[in-house]
């Protein structure tokens, strides 16, 4: 008996569910775009419950056309539009909006910790640049600063 696979993309506009065989032919997806809140300028943000209801419902329309028992689904890949954050509480429910990466609202702490030695501490661990905020590294470089 075959298996199958579900890729799960939240990206920045689009959610979309896809169905894989084992060959990584895909065999059924589905999309359904997503509403972006800008209550203020600068604010860029996701009603949670909204995303999450999309979210199961391109994956029920996924496994739907792919015309496969959901049973047969042997693993989940999950992916998104990069960084952001969702707060989630204890109470099992969203604490608020969930911030996307385009949103820049906290510019200035990339630009902090870039001059107070932050960012470098936390690449010398992960490897990964903690300047973003609507991509600062390039922000940065344009303004002047540089290491």
């Amino acid at each position: 008996m075959k298996s199958y696979f579900l890729g799960i993309d939240n990206g920045g506009t689009v959610s979309k569910a896809a169905i894989f065989d084992e060959t990584g032919m895909q065999i059924a997806q589905a999309s359904s775009s997503v509403r972006m809140l800008t209550p203020k300028a600068g604010h860029t943000e996701r009603d949670m419950d909204e995303l999450w209801h999309v979210t199961a419902s391109v994956i029920r329309n996924a496994v739907g056309k792919s015309g496969i028992q959901a049973e047969r689904i042997k693993g989940v890949a999950c992916t998104g539009h990069g960084k952001g954050l969702y707060l989630w509480g204890k109470d099992g429910k969203p604490c608020g909006n969930g911030i996307i990466s385009t949103d820049t609202r906290a510019w200035e702490y990339p630009v902090k910790w870039a001059m107070d030695g932050t960012a470098d501490k936390v690449f010398a661990k992960t490897f990964q640049s903690i300047l973003w905020t609507m991509n600062p590294s390039a922000w940065s470089r344009s303004n002047g600063y540089s290491k």
